[in-house]
């Protein structure tokens, strides 16, 4: 709405009433990495805050091998926290699985901890059930995929003008937060499909000034804005 600090969506919060030894305590390292990437100290002064969309990224659904036995999960699964896309899996906080597709606070501990160490027994049996491996594949699968790949840096690299990379990953989070957040609807979806598509074919048109071939970390971006 506008309605932030100069018009942004940003606000104050204040903890400075408190005493330092108490903070330090309580939230040393959030305030830690909040002094670190904003040069501002909050401990005698207001933070510019934001909300964040990390309680609802999650939503993978996953699967579960049952224990005829028991009535549980078998302990050891290539089906347990499988996606639908055969070896694929998901585990943590991107899963739906003990609780649902978001994550409230500390519930998420759940799914970092067990779900990371069922799955990773289930990628172990899936991998040992495989039939045919890396090697059975010809080389040039893998070279005609290398080729393409360094195609598309080439083309983004090379390009003298065109669409930055940066500015349309911000309008790409400023229409997911606008349409595809905790409150949506199927008109606001609807939109945020026609503005994605554009977005798209935006992102097939940039251009980077970093145009060097080792370690360009500005590289990274343009691949998250297409996908």
């Amino acid at each position: 709405m506008g309605l932030g600090l100069g018009g942004q969506d940003v606000v104050y919060l204040d903890l400075s009433h408190q005493p330092r030894q108490f903070l330090e305590a309580r939230l040393g390292g959030i305030l830690e990495m909040y002094q670190t990437f904003s040069g501002e100290d909050p401990y005698t002064g207001p933070m510019k805050v934001f909300p964040a969309a990390h309680y609802s990224m999650g939503g993978l659904y996953v699967t579960f091998a049952k224990d005829e036995k028991t009535g549980g999960m078998q302990r050891v699964s290539p089906k347990n926290h499988a996606t639908t896309i055969p070896g694929l899996y998901a585990c943590g906080e991107c899963d739906s699985a003990y609780h649902g597709a978001n994550r409230l606070g500390a519930n998420s501990l759940l799914s970092a901890t067990f779900s990371g160490r069922v799955g990773g027994d289930a990628t172990a049996a899936y991998v040992k059930g495989l039939k045919k491996g890396r090697a059975d594949a010809p080389e040039s699968v893998y070279e005609a995929e290398r080729k393409r790949q360094e195609g598309i840096n080439g083309a983004i690299t090379s390009r003298t003008a065109g669409e930055n990379a940066f500015g349309l990953h911000h309008e790409l989070g400023e229409l997911m937060q606008q349409h595809v957040f905790v409150e949506r609807d199927n008109a606001g979806l609807d939109q945020a499909l026609t503005e994605l598509a554009k977005l798209k074919e935006r992102s097939q048109k940039i251009a980077l000034d970093d145009k060097s071939g080792w370690v360009n970390q500005s590289l990274s971006w343009p691949g998250r804005c297409r996908t």
